[in-house]
């Protein structure tokens, strides 16, 4: 693993080994295709698929560089008429507050959903597209001009930034309630300093399948010479995941594959919750909603191909 971390493949030869389909959006946002070594958004406090409040969305994006002395910049590639943000904080993490206020008067009919598509760019020039659905709900604090406290501005995330606090210390200065989850999923507090899932692969909140559950889950940490380990706290019966390989960033097979008998009714949905912890004692949990849908080729035991072994994706590491 050591010398495989050493060698860390150039971004040309990182994109030969490993291309990913990017997720979907408007025209400008699409990708073809993905650098594997390009910045990974960090969730949270970047929202996983969608953001809802009741007058102002608001929220940080933030995204992390895998190359040495990298920097990272955030733009919004495309957003709801009026939304905004705030200055780039380019650093590594990078982060960016995304600000949309509608009018009362867009919300007189009832919620209004629409799409913001960010790009986050290292030095290399490489980049990843994120899209994110953001609904206001609307009420009659909306016409008072109401709206919920914003996150911190970006003036003070650069501060802590380039203070980079002890764990103790960050644990102090920021506390972040951890998704929802089963009893032994949830926790109180999360140190911001914890690991970071990587979406993707990792799916960001759900993964539907026909037959046979199965996808990669990967993890970042954010300390120097960082190793991490992740997994699985809890899932559906009869589900599993491979060997874990313990590196930065650590990864692991997760798999489900129901007995036809759970799918004669219909879709099956669980939920699976994975632990990444790293060298320090640090962890965040995080849940994914898995669906096998069913079908007639699952009683014949036919299923999609799997992702690439863990053998294989330490050797793209």
């Amino acid at each position: 693993q050591q010398q495989q971390q050493q060698q860390m493949p150039s971004p040309a030869m990182a994109a030969q080994q490993q291309m990913q389909q990017a997720p979907g959006g408007p025209p400008g946002a699409q990708q073809s295709t993905i650098d594997p070594m390009a910045p990974s958004f960090v969730v949270p406090p970047t929202p996983a698929a969608a953001y809802t409040a009741p007058c102002k969305v608001q929220f940080t994006v933030q995204a992390l560089g895998l190359h040495q002395h990298d920097s990272i910049t955030i733009s919004l590639l495309s957003g709801p008429p009026g939304s905004s943000i705030s200055t780039p904080i380019t650093s590594n993490p990078g982060s960016t507050v995304f600000t949309w206020q509608p009018q009362p008067a867009q919300l007189a009919s009832g919620p209004n959903s629409q799409q913001a598509c960010f790009q986050a760019r290292d030095r290399t020039g490489l980049a990843r597209n994120k899209c994110i659905t953001v609904t206001a709900t609307g009420g009659a604090n909306c016409e008072a001009g109401a709206s919920p406290a914003p996150p911190p501005p970006p003036q003070q995330q650069q501060q802590q930034q380039q203070q980079m606090p002890s764990p103790a210390m960050a644990a102090q200065q920021q506390m972040q309630q951890a998704p929802g989850g089963p009893p032994g999923a949830q926790q109180s507090t999360i140190d911001p300093m914890a690991p970071s899932f990587v979406v993707p692969p990792t799916p960001a909140a759900a993964y539907t399948a026909p037959c046979k559950v199965q996808f990669t889950v990967q993890a970042l940490g954010l300390h120097q010479h960082d190793s991490i380990t992740i997994s699985l706290l809890s899932g559906p019966p009869g589900s599993s995941i491979s060997t874990p390989i313990t590196s930065n960033p650590g990864s692991t097979v997760f798999t489900w594959q129901p007995q036809p008998a759970q799918l004669a009714s219909g879709p099956n949905s669980q939920q699976a919750c994975f632990q990444a912890r790293d060298r320090t004692g640090l962890a965040r949990n995080k849940c994914i909603t898995v669906t096998a849908t069913g079908g007639a080729n699952c009683e014949a035991g036919a299923s999609p191909a799997p992702p690439p072994p863990p053998q294989q994706q330490q050797q793209q590491q």
